[in-house]
């Protein structure tokens, strides 16, 4: 069904097309369908079988809207980064400051379709599409030098990211962006180990052509994170948005239901997909920065 792992922007895009053109909608991203294109439309259509997916992101989206706005406006941010961006509009249609540089940064192939389709767009702030292969280390280290370059308060955003990796490249991204003194958060979308093993048999088969799986869970982020220089300090339930905003299934939402009826039954729940802010832990910069391999 999906053929690289770029296809997965197109596949996104679509469904934030389809939430834009609801009634009452969780946001409104006038460009998605444009630039989910035909093939983001032909991979959701394979994928109709799986439940809950264009619920599941319209419900992540919002979260990470409310937090990026949070942010900026909460923690002075002056610098955003984008990481594997995808085609993310939020540059264009979120309110944030004139002088706030956003960096979007994905490879070649999806920064070259943004920039088309979005061409004669104003974004709301000062947008900066930045072509690098964040799979190497020496690319992606270069990206984030030059995005955080005269930055005072840098916040990276990663959705749709992490679960694609191996846990080991997910320690080597988080190391990175500690080496970078201006990089003050990170908003992120986690799986728990549970929801990871649950993913990756649900999109074995249609990803079975792309080399690409659902790889990295966690369950401790504080475990995980906090040797790399970051701890957790904000969670917000996926799973919960998407049922208090009526995006689930009729099935789904009867699980929902169940599942609250005993309070481990509903950490699990929520916990299985969830937005997370991290911030740097003070004094971790140069230990980390000494681990980067």
């Amino acid at each position: 069904m999906i053929s690289s792992i770029s296809e997965t922007a197109n596949w996104v895009a679509w469904y934030r097309a389809l939430e834009s053109a609801r009634p009452e909608p969780l946001f409104q991203d006038p460009w998605a369908a444009a630039l989910a294109g035909d093939r983001g439309r032909a991979i959701a259509a394979d994928m109709r079988g799986l439940r809950d997916g264009a619920g599941m992101v319209a419900a992540r989206t919002a979260l990470i809207d409310r937090m990026v706005a949070d942010a900026v406006t909460r923690d002075r941010v002056d610098t955003v980064l984008n990481l594997a961006c995808g085609f993310d509009t939020r540059a264009f249609r979120l309110d944030l400051p004139k002088h706030l540089r956003w960096f979007d940064v994905d490879g070649a192939h999806v920064i070259e379709r943004k920039r088309a389709v979005l061409e004669g767009a104003s974004p709301t702030c000062s947008w900066h599409p930045l072509v690098a292969d964040l799979a190497e280390a020496g690319p992606r280290r270069e990206a984030l030098q030059l995005a955080t370059n005269g930055a005072q308060r840098a916040l990276v955003v990663t959705e749709g990211l992490l679960l694609y990796l191996h846990p080991e490249q997910v320690a080597a991204l988080a190391t990175d962006l500690n080496a970078q003194p201006a990089v003050a958060a990170w908003i992120t979308d986690l799986l728990s180990a549970e929801g990871q093993r649950r993913a990756a048999k649900i999109y074995e088969t249609p990803f079975a052509g792309a080399d690409i799986a659902v790889r990295f869970g966690v369950d401790d982020t504080e475990e995980f994170f906090s040797p790399h220089g970051f701890a957790e300090v904000e969670s917000q339930s996926t799973t919960r948005e998407a049922h208090e905003r009526q995006r689930l299934s009729r099935l789904y939402t009867w699980i929902f239901a169940v599942m609250q009826l005993s309070a481990s039954g509903r950490d699990r729940m929520e916990r299985s997909s969830r937005v997370v802010r991290l911030k740097r832990r003070a004094g971790c910069n140069e230990d980390s920065a000494r681990q980067t391999p």
